[in-house]
């Protein structure tokens, strides 16, 4: 911070002087900037200055003086240094949890000036110096001594709207000069100096406001679709929930496209399986309609036709909801062993495959179910067996890997065809 008391420049007949470059002491005929009283050139110090006579201190004194100064130089260059315009964006969102950078608007450089004006009156404002570029651009130059502007004085330059920078030459010191403060104006690197109010920065928040509203109005939408589709879905499945086994598996068997008995083929004894609260040819049969449904929207959306990514996990949570699960002592146990039991089972008879990672991928091809939407209103639940399950029905055309029966020479798992009541070993990749 500045000296207090140190004058660095006195003002006689209107033009500012180092104490050098006057005589010594009080014949150096100057006075102070601010209160016109006499000064005393003190050249001897190891910082020459101005001081006042004793008594007469005056606290104003050094920020005139150097405001009048920086006006002087200023004046003789008719030039002005602007600082470099950056504008850092609001409403930006980080990025992978890092905060938005700031982007350069305008670079650093020099303007010329038409006019200069020091501590003009601005209606209740007074700035430090106001300067005019290209005979109508008004800019206000704030100049940081001890004092930097406050967020009353902000609030005004924000409501006038004008270009307003600030220059901080707090870093001199004890050693104000013309020449410090000119190499500190046009020369020092980096300018210590900011913007303290630019239109084109208010042009890009708002911009950037009103793409932040709207990008608020399309996700509060968003939001309302998932809202109504999770209700939707909620629905569906509250509504299989609690359909009776006959009607689950009619309706199994029409997203299919299969017939009872040919679903039984893909149907086995496990461990638990009465957990779900269904026989074990409906809930079974629902998650070779999870499977199948997996499949095309995957066929869908990647132009592939095999293999597709199956998730048993994803699956499990699915059939949750869609049954009325008997967790028993052991909640969430019994159901899952018997749901991984029958995963276990589709990839040994070849439905699915595991990979070295864990994962696994469907392998039947998709053009073998390519019926499962054109026989939905295939009538398969036309006659209802002894069992209280859709009978056969001749009329549907069954997938090609159903055409024939599974046997050690043409089932596509190497351990051949699983006994009924016997939990095969699942094939190693």
């Amino acid at each position: 911070m500045l000296p207090a008391l140190r004058v660095p420049f006195g003002l006689k007949d209107e033009v500012l002087y180092e104490s050098r470059q006057v005589p010594n002491g009080k014949a150096c005929g100057c006075i102070c900037p601010a209160c016109q009283r006499s000064l005393i050139a003190r050249q001897n110090h190891q910082t020459p200055h101005f001081a006042h006579a004793p008594g007469e201190d005056c606290a104003k004194a050094l920020e005139t003086a150097v405001h009048l100064a920086a006006k002087q130089i200023i004046a003789e260059r008719l030039e002005l240094r602007l600082p470099v315009l950056a504008y850092i964006n609001p409403y930006a969102r980080p990025l992978y949890g890092v905060p938005s950078q700031p982007q350069t608007v305008y670079v650093e450089h020099t303007v010329k000036l038409d006019t200069v004006a020091v501590e003009y009156g601005l209606g209740d404002m007074r700035p430090d110096i106001i300067v005019t570029v290209n005979g109508s651009n008004t800019y206000l130059v704030e100049i940081a001594v001890t004092h930097f502007v406050d967020d009353a004085k902000q609030a005004k330059i924000n409501q006038r709207q004008l270009h307003a920078i600030e220059i901080d030459i707090s870093r001199l010191k004890g050693q104000v000069t013309f020449a410090g403060l000119a190499e500190l104006f046009f020369r020092t690197k980096p300018y210590p100096a900011k913007w303290l109010y630019h239109p084109r920065l208010e042009e890009l928040r708002r911009a950037d406001w009103e793409e932040d509203q709207i990008t608020k109005s399309i996700a509060a939408l968003e939001q309302q679709e998932r809202e109504a589709e999770l209700a939707e879905a909620e629905a569906r499945f509250r509504k299989y929930r609690e359909m009776p086994p006959a009607a689950k598996l009619a309706l199994n068997c029409r997203k299919l496209g299969l017939t009872k008995d040919q679903i039984q083929k893909l149907t086995t004894f496990v461990p638990w399986e009465k957990s779900l609260g269904a026989p074990r040819v409906v809930w079974q049969s629902a998650v070779l309609v999870y499977r199948a449904r997996v499949q095309q929207e995957q066929t869908q959306i990647v132009e592939i036709s095999y293999p597709s990514a199956f998730y048993p996990k994803e699956c499990l949570e699915w059939l949750a909801l869609g049954f009325a699960i008997d967790y028993g002592d052991d909640e969430n146990t019994k159901y899952a062993v018997a749901f991984w039991k029958y995963i276990h089972f589709l990839t040994a008879i070849g439905v699915l495959t595991k990979d070295h990672s864990g994962n696994y991928e469907i392998t039947i091809p998709p053009d073998y179910w390519r019926n499962m939407r054109r026989n939905r209103t295939t009538p398969c639940n036309e006659g209802i067996g002894r069992d209280g399950l859709p009978d056969s029905h001749p009329e549907i055309e069954p997938p090609k890997f159903l055409t024939h029966r599974w046997d050690a020479e043409r089932a596509p798992s190497p351990v051949g065809p699983p006994p009924r009541h016997f939990w095969p070993t699942p094939r190693v990749p």
